[in-house]
C-alpha cells in the first residue's frame, strides 16, 4: 500500500458501508455504438491497468494492495427512461475492499439515448487517471488497440516502499519539519454557521480573477501558482489574523514520468506554511515561490506522516489546476458526463485556480453546513483583490484588503452617529450624576449601599490621598482588590486624582503581578491586606483599602482631562509575556454613551457587575451606570458561578442590565430564560453557540481592549441555522 493510500484506507475502514470516496458518474455516449462493443472497450481498457483488478488484503497486521482474481465485468442492459433514475440511486454503492475490484461499469440503453455508468474507488484513482482512462477508452471505442501500462501502481508502490528512511526521505522529514515549526493550529475560516452532526455538505462558488498576472510572473521569475498562493496566504492570514499560515496543496504526484500514463492513486497532500513578512511585496512573491518549489519537491513525502507527527488537520487548500481542461470524445462527438454522488467536501475551503492558458478564475468548493456563500464570496473577494494589490511594488503591510465595494459594505453595518462631548471625562460625567440624583443608590455589595453623594465623598477623600504622593495626570496606580465596593470606590478615586489605574487580579500567578506592576512603571500601590504579600518586587507607597473609608476630607485635585490615561489594562499573559493596554478618558466617554443609548439605561437602571476585575467587562459594569445615575451591583465570587445563585442575586437586587463570559451567559439563558426583572444580558469573550434567545435581550458582544470593550455587538433575535 502506498503512502498516499494509507491515511485513506484507514478513513475508508471507519465507515465500510459510506460512498465519500467514490466517483459515480454517468457519460452519455453517442446513441448509434453498440452497447456490447462499448463494454468490450471498457474491461480492455481496465486490463491493462492492474490497479482497478486489485483489493486490500491482511497479512501479519499489515495491509497490502493484491490483485484480484478473474476478469473485470461490465453489464449491459436496456431499461426505460423511467427506470434510468432508480438505476442512477442503486449504483451508487459502497465497494468490499478485501474483494475487489475497486471499480464497476454497466453500459445502459434506453429510448433517451445510450450511457456508460462508471464507478472507481479513489484509493486507486485519481483526476489524471480518469484522463488517461477515459482517453483510453474513447480511442479504444473508435477502434484503437489499448497498451498495457509498462510502469503499474504495483511497481509504483514497490518502489515508494524501498525509498522509505532514504536519504531523499530523511531530507523531506526535515523539511517539513522546519516548516511546521510553530505550529499550533491549521489556519481556519472562522465558520458563521454552527456545524451540525453528520458528513458537511458541498457548495461552490465560481469567481473570474479580473487580473493578468503573467508578465508579473515573468519580471519577478516566479510561477503564477506561487503568485496565487501568495495571495492566498495574506487574505487567510487577515481572515484567521495570523500573520504565519498553515494549509495545503494537492500534487499529482507524478514527476516521475514513468507513471504519467498509470492508473493509480497518486495524488499527495502537501502541508503548506506561508509567513506573511512586513518587507517589499516582490521579496515576499520570490520568497513564497522559492519555499512552494522546494515543498513539491517533495511531493512524495507521505502526508499522514506529517498529519500524525504534528496533529496537522488542514483546513483549507489550494489547488493549481491551469490548462488541466480534458474533452472526452468519441467519433469526433464530445461525451457529456454527470457525477451521481453529492460531494462531500475533502477540506472546509478548498481553492482551485482554474483557467485555460493561465489563472482565470478561482472556483471555491466548501462545506455549506460551516459556511454561508456571503461569507466565501467575502473571502474570494478579499483574495481577488489582493491579487490586483501585488501587480505593484510597495510594502506587504500596506496593501489594502478591501476594495470600495467591500468598504462601503463594511462601513454601512456602522452607519450610527452619536453626539458626544468632547470636553467630558468619566469623573466629570460622575460628578454630574452626583448633583442631579446625589441620594440614589451608585453602589451595591453584601448589603451595604453607598449613595451617589456618599461615593463622591469616599473618593475625593481618596484622591485627595492619592494627590498627596505628589501623583497627577498620567501616573499609573495599581489596585489589588477582591470582589467588593471598592472595586467602584479603588478606581473612581485613582480616575478623580488625575491618575490612571491598573486592575490587578489576585488569582494571578505572584509572578505575573509582579511583572505587571513593574512594567507599568507604578507610583502606589491600592491593595487589600490580605492580597498585599502578593506583590514582593514592588517597593513604593502602599495603600491599605481598610482606611479609605476613614480618610479625611482635603484638596480635592484637578482631575484628568479627555486625553489623559484611563487605564492601563493588561492582558492575562495565557499566551505570552502580559502587554498592557492604555485607554483614554475620551474611550470611555464615547464608550458609556453608547452603551446608554444601545442599551436604553436609564437612573432607575440596576447593572450587574459581573466581570472579574482585571477584565475590560468590567469597565461595562461600572462605568455607564454610574455616569447615568443607575445603581452597580457587585456580585459576590462565590455567586458569580452558581446558577442558582446568580439567578437568585438577579432577581432579589432587580437586576435589569447584566454581562457575563459567553459560556455562562449561554448556560443562564439557558436555565432561566424567563426572569422577570432582567432586561438585558451580555455575553462576550467566546464564540457564541446558536441557542433560542431568551424572553429578555440577549446579545453577542465582541471587541478587544484596545478597540475599548465591545467592537461589534448582535441582538440575538432567534436561533441561528
Amino acid at each position: 500500500m502506498t503512502f498516499q493510500q494509507a491515511g485513506l484506507y484507514f478513513e475508508c475502514m471507519k465507515a465500510p458501508h459510506e460512498t465519500v470516496y467514490n466517483l459515480p458518474m454517468v457519460w452519455t455516449l453517442p446513441p448509434d455504438l453498440d452497447p456490447r462493443k462499448v463494454a468490450e472497450a471498457f474491461k480492455e481498457v481496465v486490463n491493462c491497468h492492474p490497479a482497478l483488478m486489485s483489493r486490500f488484503d491482511t497479512v501479519g497486521g499489515k495491509v497490502r494492495l493484491v490483485p484480484c482474481e478473474g476478469t473485470p465485468e461490465v453489464g449491459v442492459r436496456t431499461v426505460s427512461d423511467a427506470q434510468m433514475e432508480a438505476l442512477k440511486e442503486g449504483f451508487i454503492k459502497p465497494f468490499n475492499l478485501s474483494e475487489g475490484p475497486l471499480f464497476r461499469a454497466e453500459v445502459v440503453r434506453c429510448p433517451s439515448g445510450l450511457f456508460l455508468f462508471s464507478d472507481f474507488h479513489h484509493l486507486v484513482f485519481d483526476g489524471r487517471s480518469l484522463d488517461v482512462f477515459m482517453g483510453e477508452f474513447c480511442a479504444a471505442v473508435d477502434g484503437a488497440a489499448p497498451r498495457r501500462e509498462s510502469y503499474s501502481y504495483f511497481d509504483y508502490a514497490a518502489a515508494q516502499k524501498a525509498s522509505e528512511g532514504g536519504e531523499d526521505y530523511n531530507a523531506a522529514g526535515a523539511f517539513f519539519r522546519d516548516r511546521m515549526e510553530g505550529f499550533e493550529s491549521a489556519s481556519a475560516i472562522l465558520p458563521d454557521k454552527e456545524k451540525t452532526e453528520g458528513p458537511g455538505a458541498a457548495a461552490s462558488l465560481e469567481v473570474p480573477l479580473g487580473v493578468d498576472v503573467a508578465k508579473r510572473c515573468i519580471d519577478l521569475g516566479i510561477s503564477p501558482a506561487s503568485y496565487c498562493l501568495a495571495a492566498v496566504y495574506l487574505s487567510l492570514g487577515a481572515f484567521c489574523a495570523s500573520k504565519k499560515v498553515f494549509m495545503c496543496t494537492v500534487s499529482n504526484g507524478r514527476s516521475d514520468l514513468r507513471v504519467s500514463d498509470s492508473v493509480g492513486m497518486f495524488v499527495n497532500t502537501l502541508a503548506l506554511s506561508g509567513d506573511i513578512t512586513e518587507g517589499e511585496v516582490s521579496d515576499y512573491l520570490k520568497e513564497t515561490d522559492r519555499i512552494f518549489s522546494e515543498t513539491r519537491a517533495h511531493e512524495y513525502y507521505p502526508f499522514a506522516k506529517v498529519s500524525s507527527d504534528y496533529g496537522f488537520q488542514p483546513q483549507v487548500m489550494m489547488a493549481y489546476q491551469v490548462g488541466l481542461l480534458e474533452d472526452y470524445r468519441i467519433g469526433g462527438k464530445t461525451l457529456a458526463c454527470e457525477e451521481l454522488a453529492p460531494e462531500t467536501p475533502m477540506f472546509p475551503v478548498s481553492i482551485f485556480v482554474g483557467g485555460a492558458e493561465g489563472p482565470e478564475s478561482l472556483l471555491f468548493q466548501y462545506d455549506s453546513t460551516l459556511y454561508s456563500q456571503g461569507l466565501v464570496r467575502s473571502f474570494a473577494d478579499t483574495i481577488c483583490h489582493v491579487l490586483r494589490q501585488m501587480l505593484s511594488d510597495g510594502k506587504v503591510g500596506e496593501l489594502l484588503l478591501t476594495d470600495s465595494r467591500q468598504d462601503a459594505l463594511l462601513d454601512g453595518f456602522n452607519s450610527w452617529t452619536l453626539p458626544v462631548d468632547g470636553k467630558q471625562t468619566i469623573v466629570s460625567l460622575f460628578r454630574s450624576q452626583v448633583a442631579a440624583t446625589p441620594s440614589a443608590p451608585a453602589v451595591s455589595f453584601a448589603g451595604k449601599v453607598l449613595s451617589y453623594v456618599q461615593l463622591d465623598h469616599i473618593t475625593d477623600a481618596l484622591a485627595s490621598r492619592i494627590a498627596s504622593f505628589g501623583l497627577g495626570r498620567e501616573d499609573v496606580v495599581s489596585v489589588l482588590i477582591g470582589r467588593s465596593e471598592m472595586m467602584a470606590v479603588a478606581s473612581l478615586g485613582v480616575l478623580k486624582a488625575g491618575c490612571a489605574y491598573q486592575p490587578l487580579d489576585p488569582s494571578y500567578p505572584q509572578e505575573r503581578l509582579n511583572f505587571m506592576i513593574a512594567d507599568a512603571s507604578a507610583k502606589l500601590l491600592v491593595a487589600d491586606a490580605e492580597y498585599r504579600p502578593l506583590i514582593t518586587d514592588y517597593s513604593g507607597p502602599v495603600l491599605d483599602t481598610a482606611v479609605i473609608a476613614s480618610l479625611p476630607e482635603g484638596p480635592v485635585p484637578e482631575g484628568p482631562a479627555p486625553e489623559n490615561l484611563f487605564i492601563l489594562l493588561y492582558t492575562s499573559g495565557s499566551t505570552g509575556v502580559p502587554k498592557g493596554c492604555m485607554l483614554e478618558h475620551r474611550n470611555l466617554v464615547n464608550f458609556c454613551a453608547w452603551y446608554r443609548e444601545y442599551y436604553a439605561l436609564r437612573p432607575e437602571s440596576r447593572v450587574a457587575a459581573y466581570a472579574s476585575y482585571g477584565f475590560d467587562a468590567c469597565m461595562m459594569d461600572m462605568y455607564p451606570a454610574l455616569t447615568t445615575g443607575a445603581c452597580v451591583c457587585i456580585i459576590p465570587e462565590e455567586t458569580r458561578h452558581d446558577m442558582s445563585a446568580l439567578d437568585s442575586f438577579i432577581t432579589e437586587n432587580g437586576i435589569t442590565h447584566s454581562f457575563m463570559t459567553t459560556q455562562v451567559a449561554v448556560m443562564y439563558a439557558r436555565n432561566y430564560p424567563g426572569n422577570k426583572s432582567l432586561k438585558h444580558l451580555s455575553a462576550g469573550g467566546e464564540k457564541l453557540v446558536s441557542i433560542d434567545p431568551p424572553a429578555y435581550s440577549f446579545h453577542n458582544g465582541y471587541g478587544p481592549t484596545e478597540c475599548t470593550i465591545f467592537s461589534t455587538v448582535y441582538d440575538v433575535t432567534r436561533k441561528e441555522a
